[in-house]
């Protein structure tokens, strides 16, 4: 059986060593010539982009190290993409997405999710984001980034983009049902909301939540209660959240419907203890 070469065992624990240990491993890699494989430049790039957001330091020593990296890989540029999402730099995220095409560098579904959530401070590049996406198809083929182009237009109030989105959209899973759900909510749609709702093919635990939630954001207190009561009676094997639970008490404690009330904080309360039994809490 061969054995790992020391470099290498070094790189695989770099993501939780300081940045002396780093700066150290980064001049072995440069000084034996190492750097120039992806596979190391990768590794090292993850690594300061962890300590970018454990230290929450500016990012030019990121982006120092991904500009003089010799290659750069798919995962490279999303971790950069990422990087500049987080730190609200929106516009270079644009830039560095137009860069990764021009090299020729094909974008995943990762990079497309995390692209499109970086527009949420601007609709105008989240309409070019968009411009972008069907242009290469993965708006067809990916339900998580149609999810993104959902939940983003419908924070920038763009409610008719979102449902657009999801019309033309030919897969659709039980997240892009709930994210236009919740969008409809959130913009005071209830009614559109609900429709969406009755039609949607399969529920689980957080569609149930985001329409009770819902209900109780826009002041529609029974409607929330109904909607849970409907759960109860369906049959259907839906695991009851917290967060669901605290919006049926919200109503409740609203309309002054007490007794039932305290039926939910008994259920909550079991929810609690078996978590802490699972956990050893207890």
């Amino acid at each position: 059986m061969c054995s790992i070469p020391p470099w290498l065992r070094l790189l695989q624990g770099t993501i939780n060593r300081s940045t002396r240990e780093l700066k150290r491993i980064h001049a072995h890699a440069i000084t034996n010539g190492l750097a120039r494989f992806s596979y190391v430049s990768s590794r090292l790039l993850a690594f300061y982009f962890r300590h970018h957001q454990r230290n929450r330091r500016d990012m030019r020593c990121l982006e120092a190290f991904f500009i003089h990296m010799p290659i750069h890989t798919v995962f490279d540029f999303n971790v950069m993409i990422t990087a500049f999402s987080r730190d609200s730099q929106f516009y270079n995220c644009f830039l560095l997405f137009k860069r990764m095409l021009a090299t020729g560098v094909r974008p995943n579904s990762h990079t497309f999710t995390m692209f499109v959530k970086s527009c949420r401070g601007s609709l105008s590049l989240l309409q070019q984001a968009h411009a972008q996406v069907v242009k290469l198809g993965s708006v067809d083929y990916d339900a998580f980034v149609v999810s993104s182009l959902i939940g983003v237009y419908c924070d920038h109030g763009e409610v008719g983009a979102a449902r657009q989105v999801f019309d033309e959209s030919s897969n659709k899973n039980v997240v892009c049902w709930t994210g236009l759900v919740t969008g409809y909510c959130n913009n005071g749609l209830v009614e559109e909301a609900r429709l969406l709702f009755d039609e949607m093919p399969q529920r689980n635990e957080v569609s149930y939540s985001a329409m009770v939630s819902g209900y109780v954001r826009n002041g529609c207190f029974n409607e929330g209660i109904q909607v849970f009561h409907e759960l109860k009676c369906c049959g259907n094997v839906i695991n009851l959240n917290g967060s669901l639970l605290v919006s049926v008490l919200n109503a409740c404690a609203a309309v002054g419907a007490f007794e039932e009330g305290n039926g939910f904080t008994v259920t909550l309360k079991k929810m609690v203890w078996s978590m802490n039994s699972n956990w050893g809490l207890h």
